[in-house]
């Protein structure tokens, strides 16, 4: 590696300024955000500022420069302190009984927040430079940016903003922004019925959230001619929408309400298949904490589908804002219902098919997919 010396180190961020910044820049639905944000992160960042590991310039950053780096010595920011540090190839007898980090923690260092961390959404850079203990991680220079400790307010905003947009997933766009439209107030939401919209009003909360993004973009994404039938909110248990089709379809629920099998959201789809015109009922359970559509639940739906001498075609599904929201987790995950689907508010053309089929009639893989 050159031993041409870099320019003049870059302004070094307070390890405040990262801590308070890092959950700004990557917000709640950011793949991995715990280990990009905690503890390890921040110091990690803080180093390669510290010795000055930017892109484009020559210093390159190894976990060792962390773990062994210390309280007494981070506090010693002059250029020549900084330089010594970056320059510092070996370790081994560097045995500080304050230094941040055991040498059994490199790989958490390297893997957690780097490769499968920074690198990933462009925080941080990589060069090979054939050598396992060579300095090879630098951070993305527009991610460095965002620590310049003279932006605030407004510009700081709008800064992260762009770089969000640049390098986020749109999955984590998405539940970004349909976290920032629950506003506390009451949600409108346009209702689809009989190719007539009309509106009205639920109560705040991320369950209303979802159910407001399953009756305008998931009936518009996997829908012909999407009629809602009812919803459950925390104000009123359950809702009749369109009476008219409830009675068409000779679906009483009165008789099964209190029992409460039924989910948040029921929908009714109306389409032509191949000239002959079919029905599709659609019970959707929405999830902001618990309460998967699970197996029971389903049974006893159908069981009180059969009571009513209903025939037609039944789909059973569990909505989410988000693969990366805390309420998509394994609990839930594990309770889902075979033979339903799954569908995320945050990537509203996207679903997930838990197809269910026996022995006798499983089908191969290609037939699945291709």
């Amino acid at each position: 590696m050159s031993d041409i010396q870099s320019p003049s180190l870059p302004s070094l961020p307070s390890i405040d300024v990262i801590n308070q910044r890092l959950p700004l820049i990557f917000p709640m639905d950011t793949e991995h955000r715990s280990q990009i944000i905690g503890k390890m992160a921040v110091r990690t960042i803080f180093v390669m500022f510290y010795i000055g590991a930017i892109e484009g310039r020559n210093e390159w950053f190894q976990p060792a420069h962390v773990l062994n780096m210390d309280d007494a010595r981070a506090s010693r920011t002059n250029e020549e302190s900084r330089r010594s540090w970056a320059k510092r190839r070996e370790f081994s007898s560097d045995r500080s009984l304050h230094k941040w980090y055991a040498d059994t923690t490199k790989e958490s260092v390297r893997k957690q927040v780097i490769l499968f961390g920074l690198i990933p959404l462009g925080a941080a850079v990589k060069i090979d430079l054939g050598q396992e203990n060579e300095p090879r991680y630098a951070l993305a220079h527009d991610f460095s940016i965002l620590f310049d400790q003279d932006l605030s307010g407004e510009e700081l905003t709008r800064k992260i903003s762009e770089w969000q947009r640049s390098h986020l997933t749109r999955a984590a766009l998405g539940a970004t922004a349909l976290r920032g439209s629950d506003s506390g107030t009451r949600l409108k939401v346009k209702i689809p019925n009989h190719q007539i919209i009309s509106e009205m009003k639920l109560p705040p909360g991320k369950s209303s959230l979802i159910i407001k993004e399953v009756i305008e973009k998931f009936s518009e994404n996997f829908l012909h001619e999407p009629h809602v039938i009812a919803i459950s909110t925390s104000e009123a248990p359950f809702q009749p929408i369109d009476d008219q089709v409830i009675q068409i379809l000779n679906l009483d629920f009165s008789s099964v309400v209190q029992k409460k099998i039924l989910p948040d959201i029921i929908l009714w789809d109306k389409y032509l298949d191949h000239g002959r015109s079919e029905n599709l009922l659609i019970f959707i359970e929405v999830v902001a904490s618990t309460g998967s559509m699970i197996q029971e639940r389903k049974e006893n739906i159908m069981a009180f589908l059969r009571t009513r001498e209903y025939n037609a075609k039944v789909a059973f599904g569990t909505a989410f804002l988000s693969r990366t929201d805390e309420a998509y987790n394994k609990k839930n995950i594990a309770e889902i219902s075979w033979g339903s689907f799954v569908w995320f508010a945050a990537e509203p053309t996207n679903i997930v098919i838990l197809n269910q089929m026996d022995a006798e009639n499983n089908k191969k893989l290609s037939d699945l997919i291709f």
